[in-house]
């Protein structure tokens, strides 16, 4: 993944230690799901920004919904309220 400002600056490091910082946050506090902001290059699940800064999206995963998804924590966008609730009202580790 690589992030940049409108002026080309890279901020990809600043993204990958944000999703690294949520991942552990939620690790230390037995998050099962998270629900987050479609498009954004952090958060969309199904579609994020492509950095061209024309509104255009491309298809994927953001880096901090990529990285939960990676351990285990389930993604869900902030249209998929009763999903998130669903997943949530099922033990862990019993069939979805």
């Amino acid at each position: 993944a690589r992030i940049r400002t409108p002026d080309g600056a890279d901020v990809t490091r600043c993204f990958l230690a944000g999703a690294r910082a949520a991942l552990a946050t939620a690790t230390e506090h037995g998050v099962r799901a998270a629900l987050l902001k479609e498009s954004s290059p952090s958060c969309g699940l199904h579609r994020i920004y492509d950095g061209t800064f024309t509104g255009s999206t491309a298809a994927g995963p953001g880096v901090t919904a990529q990285l939960l998804q990676d351990h285990g924590i389930a993604v869900f966008a902030e249209t998929a309220v009763e999903a998130a609730d669903a997943h949530l009202r099922t033990p862990p580790g019993d069939a979805e």
